[in-house]
């Protein structure tokens, strides 16, 4: 929120995005309350919508907020028609089209108060629409590749499927050897989004939900205080030495969160030849307190994405970056994902109640039968994972050949 803004210069008349696609219920709360919800409010805005996605999507591709190294490749005429909360292709035509799918913006002229309020308007020309683009996609042969290709990876996938939750891939020496252990399965269904683990503190949870997600509570509260006990120590573990577990949390929040997300660690800035990065990020040999420390006395760390550009000293800018990424960590679905792997992983989350969830869920038609085995035991989830695949139901797991065949491929 304060990086969205801060893109912004705080300017007031200028809209932060917090929550987009909310619910009914959240829009009308909102409007119900505006009077004390100052400079709160709710709009409209446009989807796309795809027909036929699953077998397009590939092809047409899809659309986020432009980021900012997007903007800045931007030639100055092109940066003209951006501006950094705008909607842009991603990928596939979406991308490559995106000039001429985009239009031209409009523009509005307004006096607002001191709290971005708009009291009058001066002047307003209308937006106009880009232009349509049309594809000349055989849709019969794209959908027919799709199925042939749906019931090849079916097969390798039961081929390969074995009903372990724990694999260490390093032991295998040829690639052919190589199988899909269950929990892959299990996670692929929260990982990929097949069921919504939001859903799941939700008030209307049903059983194994509600079961799964008091789980997950109580291991993210054990998990954040580790690693906030882990990065406040400048004695611990060298990463080496850490469980693949917590190696995993500390590569998503050096590599992913830090670095990628949020650029709070500027990779463009470290010298990849320095004797300490080597020491992190090849060797091993030291813990993320040495290493964040170290990248802090090198001003290798953007503090204005913290909240402010100016500190007194490294150590007060360290426990910033730690209290940066506990308010972080607390509402972040991807690093949720993380831990609910190796929930499932560690069998602390069963795969009959992830199984279970899917029909919680609806994202198959309530089998009664079914479902009530799953939760009581009398149906084995890897069973029912088989009869799936065997019934095409590919979608569920939402494999892709690099997930089945990482070595070969």
């Amino acid at each position: 929120m304060r990086y969205a803004m801060a893109l912004n210069a705080y300017q007031q008349y200028i809209d932060t995005v917090l929550a987009s696609d909310v619910s009914d219920e959240t829009a009308a709360a909102i409007m119900e309350n505006k009077d004390v919800l100052t400079g709160v409010d709710i709009s409209e805005d446009s989807i796309r919508k795809y027909t036929d996605g699953m077998y397009f999507a590939s092809i047409i591709g899809y659309t986020g907020q432009i980021s900012q190294d997007e903007y800045d490749a931007l030639d100055k005429d092109e940066k003209k028609k951006y501006s950094l909360s705008d909607i842009v292709g991603k990928a596939g035509i979406e991308q490559s089209m995106d000039n001429v799918l985009q239009g031209t913006k409009g523009e509005k002229t307004v006096y607002v108060d001191n709290l971005g309020r708009v009291t009058d308007t001066v002047s307003r020309k209308d937006p106009e629409a880009g232009n349509d683009v049309y594809l000349t996609i055989d849709k019969n042969l794209q959908e027919s590749t799709y199925k042939l290709l749906e019931e090849k990876i079916a097969g390798i996938v039961l081929s390969k499927l074995q009903n372990v939750l724990e694999y260490d891939t390093s032991s295998v020496d040829d690639s052919k050897n190589l199988i899909i252990p269950v929990s892959d399965a299990y996670y692929n269904l929260i990982g990929n989004s097949v069921i919504d683990s939001g859903h799941f503190s939700s008030s209307d949870a049903k059983t194994a939900e509600q079961q799964v997600y008091s789980i997950f509570q109580e291991k993210k509260t054990a998990t954040i205080s580790e690693l906030e006990s882990e990065l406040q120590n400048s004695q611990a573990s060298a990463y080496t030495d850490l469980s693949n577990e917590m190696k995993a949390y500390m590569d998503y929040i050096c590599d992913t969160l830090l670095t990628k997300d949020t650029g709070i660690l500027m990779s463009d800035q470290i010298d990849k030849n320095d004797a300490t990065y080597i020491a992190w990020a090849k060797d091993e040999t030291i813990n993320l307190y040495t290493y964040l420390n170290y990248a802090i006395s090198k001003n290798w760390i953007d503090t204005s994405k913290l909240g402010s550009s100016s500190y007194s000293s490294s150590e007060e800018i360290y426990q910033e970056i730690l209290k940066y990424l506990k308010e972080y960590l607390a509402d972040d679905s991807n690093f949720d994902k993380l831990l609910y792997k190796y929930l499932i992983k560690s069998g602390s989350v069963t795969g009959e109640q992830v199984c279970a969830i899917v029909y919680e869920q609806g994202v198959l038609p309530m089998d009664d039968s079914a479902y009530n085995g799953l939760l009581n035991g009398g149906t084995d989830a890897f069973s029912w994972i088989k009869s799936k695949l065997e019934s095409l139901n590919l979608h569920l797991v939402n494999w892709h050949l690099s997930h089945v065949l990482p070595v070969q491929l």
